[in-house]
C-alpha cells in the first residue's frame, strides 16, 4: 500500500494558511476582549451616574437652605461642587452614548443628508444667531444607507464644533457638502475656524481630548462618537486643517443601493 506523502512544513501555502488562521483567531479574541471592556465601561459609567447626580443635587440644596448663612468662600466652594457634579454627569452620559453605539441592531434606510443637515441647522439656530454665523447646506446630497439618528449625531457634532471653535472677530462660516473622489463619494463639513495642527489630527478622535480649549463648552467626546458611528457602517472619517484658516471634516457612508457589508433591517410600512 503506497504511503501518503508527508506534509512539508516549509510549504509556503501551508505557512500562509497557518498565519491567516492565527491572525483570525487573534482578531476574534481581541474583538471579544474589546466587547467585554465596552460592556464593563458602560456598567461602570451607569453605576457612577447616581452618585454624581446626588453630589450636584446636595450642593444645590445646601446653597438654597443656607443662603445668607455662609460666607462668600463657602458659597463659592458649593458652587464648584455643584458644577463638578454636573460636569461628571455630563461626561458619564457621553460615555454611555459612546458605549451604546452598535450594541443594538438599528434600522438602516435611505437617508437624505441634506434634509438631516437642515434639521441640525434648525436645532442650532440660537448658537448661529449668537455667533453671527452663516451655515450653507448643499441643495442636493447623495442618499446614503444608515440610521437617520446616527447621521444626525454625526452632522450635529461636526456643525456644533465648527460654530464653537471660531476665531475671535471672525463670524463662523460653515459649509456642508459633497465631493467626488476616486471610487467614493465623500461628505464634508467645512469651517473657517481656529484650525487644528497636523500633529493632532489623529488625537482629536480620542475620547475626552480637548487639546487645550478648556473655555469651549463640551465633554470632548463628540468626535469619538462621530468616528464610532462612521466605522459602524464601514466608512472613514478624517480631517484636513490649517491653524487660523479653518478645518474640513470628511466622512464616507454607504450610498443607498450599495449595502454590501452593512447589516440591514428594513422598516415596516407605517412605522
Amino acid at each position: 500500500m503506497p504511503k501518503k506523502p508527508k506534509k512539508n512544513s516549509s510549504d509556503p501555502n501551508l505557512l500562509d494558511r497557518a498565519v491567516v488562521e492565527a491572525a483570525q483567531q487573534r482578531s476574534a479574541g481581541l474583538q471579544k476582549r474589546l466587547d467585554e471592556l465596552e460592556r464593563y465601561a458602560a456598567n461602570i459609567a451607569h453605576d457612577l451616574k447616581g452618585p454624581a447626580r446626588r453630589m450636584a443635587e446636595l450642593a444645590s440644596l445646601l446653597q438654597i437652605d443656607y443662603k445668607g448663612q455662609l460666607d462668600e468662600r463657602a458659597d463659592r466652594y458649593l458652587g464648584w461642587l455643584q458644577e463638578t457634579g454636573q460636569l461628571l454627569m455630563n461626561r458619564i452620559e457621553e460615555v454611555l452614548k459612546l458605549a451604546r453605539i452598535g450594541t443594538v441592531s438599528e434600522v438602516v434606510a435611505a437617508v437624505d443628508p441634506a434634509e438631516v443637515a437642515r434639521d441640525v441647522v434648525k436645532g442650532c439656530e440660537g448658537l448661529i444667531e449668537r455667533q453671527g454665523a452663516r451655515v450653507h447646506v448643499a441643495d442636493t446630497l447623495p442618499t446614503v444607507a444608515c440610521n437617520r439618528v446616527h447621521l444626525f449625531q454625526v452632522v450635529d457634532n461636526l456643525v456644533r464644533n465648527a460654530l464653537q471653535f471660531s476665531v475671535d472677530g471672525r463670524p463662523p462660516d460653515v459649509e456642508i457638502g459633497v465631493v467626488k473622489r476616486t471610487n467614493e463619494t465623500v461628505l464634508f463639513v467645512r469651517d473657517n475656524g481656529i484650525g487644528i495642527p497636523s500633529s493632532d489630527w489623529e488625537r482629536i478622535f480620542e475620547p475626552f481630548e480637548r487639546l487645550g480649549h478648556k473655555d469651549v463648552p463640551g465633554t470632548g467626546i463628540g468626535l469619538a462618537i462621530v468616528k464610532k458611528i462612521i466605522e459602524l457602517y464601514q466608512g472613514r472619517v478624517w480631517v484636513e486643517s490649517e491653524p487660523e484658516k479653518g478645518t474640513t471634516f470628511f466622512f464616507t457612508l454607504p450610498l443607498y443601493g450599495d449595502l454590501t457589508g452593512v447589516p440591514v433591517r428594513q422598516e415596516r410600512a407605517g412605522s
